[in-house]
């Protein structure tokens, strides 16, 4: 149930003709023929991966990627292991539209610095176990990773179209504007753009969405 605040904002929000669905409210696979048989072993084959999305919510991320009708890339802001990436590149393929670009500079977000330290290398590491995982399941050539900032990457994309954004990155208020003022304008007409974290956990990611929605209201925003 929402609380009252919640409530409010989302009521908010639907007056100036933009709802923002929850990811995390979907209790199970999206509703929507998937034409991939590959979906439940992708699922067996990337459970060695740890994650901070549930698979129900990866496998909705998958079908909205695999269901668009618009063509373009598709690009994720923050990857860390390579979960929510893996059901992406997958989506990718298997769709036949576009290209897979991720971003991550494997330096940890405040708050979150201990899940970045998967060895004694630290960061280092967490890269060379990012692309190992990718390598593992077969898609790490499915996927252009930009092991960088946001903003440094931004250059390199810049010239791209992009149907399908997927912003996990810094979530304090400013990093999460910063991405949506560098990326949201890359998303074509009839893209979707997700934000993970849309909690009261995360303010700075309800605060940014929150003032950008109400200063140029989107078609769709998937929370």
């Amino acid at each position: 149930m929402l609380s009252p605040v919640k409530r409010v904002f989302r009521k908010a929000i639907r007056k100036i003709g933009v709802d923002i669905v929850r990811i995390r409210e979907q209790q199970t696979t999206p509703r929507i023929h998937l034409n991939c048989t590959y979906l439940s072993e992708h699922r067996q084959a990337t459970d060695f991966i740890p994650g901070m999305i549930s698979p129900e919510a990866a496998e909705l991320l998958y079908g909205m990627v695999v269901a668009q009708n618009v063509e373009g890339d598709v690009l994720e802001i923050g990857s860390w292991q390579g979960k929510s990436t893996s059901y992406l590149a997958r989506a990718v393929l298997d769709s036949r539209n576009g290209q897979m670009f991720a971003i991550d500079h494997f330096m940890g977000n405040a708050g979150k610095e201990n899940l970045y330290f998967v060895g004694e290398r630290g960061s280092t590491e967490l890269k060379a176990r990012f692309e190992s995982n990718m390598q593992r399941i077969g898609l790490k050539d499915t996927i252009t990773l930009l092991p960088t900032s946001s903003k440094e990457a931004y250059p390199k994309l810049a010239d791209r179209i992009f149907r399908f954004l997927f912003i996990d990155g810094d979530h304090t208020e400013h990093g999460v504007k910063k991405d949506i003022e560098l990326f949201c304008p890359l998303v074509c007409a009839g893209g979707i753009i997700v934000f993970d974290d849309f909690n009261y956990t995360s303010p700075g990611v309800v605060l940014a969405v929150g003032e950008w929605v109400k200063r140029q209201p989107p078609p769709l925003v998937v929370c």
